[in-house]
């Protein structure tokens, strides 16, 4: 099994660096272009099935990918983006909403930072991407297909981090770009490996 775990192209909120998490933002103009982009960049690698997110912005960026392949995009509420709760919406540039010591621990210390009010952990959105791809490898009708799951920024790590020689590491080093792929190369064991990172198909 192969998983090809995409990032959702960029929205207004992604330009303005605002906290997204659940809300249902959708792509801005050039977050459909580069999307389109993506699924030139991948027309000629086989996809099986695909997954997304139930979000708009998720949804719209698998369609878009996928191009003329006749393959239905399955929602599954398992892979929203991370609730941030109270905190959505909010600007995180230095100096507006969010106090700049919080997204030092967002980005440094990840799963020991709080969050907003009726929001998830980042442990929290672990287990439940963990739930997502444990359902995937226990389906006998997946285990060799190649898969694309269209997601998030947080959720895409969340996925990844599962299969990861450094699951302490959660961003791997930084936020996957919009549109960026990594892939997950999963043997017949079930055992999965994490063989390309934030790779740009455009």
């Amino acid at each position: 099994m192969r998983l090809y775990v995409l990032r959702h192209g960029k929205t207004p909120w992604n330009k303005e660096k605002r906290f997204q998490g659940q809300t249902n933002i959708p792509l801005a103009e050039e977050g459909v272009s580069l999307a389109r982009k993506i699924g030139e960049g991948m027309k000629d690698i086989q996809i099986d099935y695909c997954f997304s997110s139930p979000l708009a912005r998720a949804v719209n960026t698998a369609v878009l990918v996928l191009g003329d392949r006749d393959i239905p995009v399955v929602a599954d509420d398992l892979i929203k983006e991370i609730s941030f709760g109270e905190l959505e919406g909010k600007c995180v540039l230095p100096g507006t909403d969010v106090d700049e010591e919080y997204m030092k621990k967002f980005y440094e210390d990840p799963f020991n930072c709080p969050p907003g009010k009726g929001g998830e952990t980042f442990k929290e959105l672990c287990d439940r991407a963990k739930r997502f791809t444990d359902k995937l490898i226990a389906d006998p009708k997946y285990k060799d297909s190649s898969i694309l799951i269209s997601c998030h920024g947080a959720c895409g790590r969340a996925i990844l981090n599962a299969f990861s020689d450094t699951p302490e590491d959660f961003w791997l080093g930084r936020v996957p770009r919009n549109c960026a792929v990594s892939i997950i190369d999963i043997d017949e064991n079930g055992t999965g490996k994490i063989t390309e990172l934030d790779h740009m198909y455009a």
